[in-house]
């Protein structure tokens, strides 16, 4: 049976990557980050199983509208990845929320999201340098010349 994951990430290669395995999957993805370009192709290939909230802040309301969308395309989410230093809401958002101004990001963006999807399992994602490194190499090399 597929899941719905949510990711949320800053980090593009990897969040690419972990999308692209589980949409291989057949599951449902979710992806929350600050540029969607980078997931074009896969939403060419993947069309309904992929969907990606772009928030180019992380303002309380930015994140809710995000969660909201998710929400009515997919349903609840199973499963949310934390990717290497999230877009997490500002910290006077959460506090106006009653989250703890004293957790570090991680936390922080794990405490916000378990909260809206109780249910769903939450993993933190880190990204393997190597992984990084040949995707810098395989976009290098598809880049165009400039002469």
């Amino acid at each position: 049976m597929s899941e719905v994951w949510c990711i949320v990430s800053d980090d593009d290669v990897a969040a690419r990557t972990l999308a692209g395995a589980l949409l291989e999957q057949h599951d449902q993805v979710a992806v929350i980050t600050r540029d969607a370009a980078p997931f074009a192709l896969l939403v060419n290939v993947y069309a309904d199983g992929i969907l990606t909230a772009e928030t180019r802040d992380t303002e309380l309301l930015s994140l809710t509208d995000a969660l909201w969308t998710i929400e009515e395309s997919f349903g609840p989410v199973d499963v949310i990845a934390l990717v290497a230093g999230p877009a997490v809401p500002d910290r006077a958002a959460l506090s106006d929320a009653g989250e703890t101004d004293g957790e570090l990001p991680m936390a922080v963006a794990e405490a916000y999201f378990s909260a809206r999807w109780p249910l769903a399992e939450v993993v933190r994602v880190t990204p393997v340098a190597e992984a990084h490194a040949a995707h810098a190499a395989r976009d290098a090399q598809r880049a165009p010349l400039d002469r």
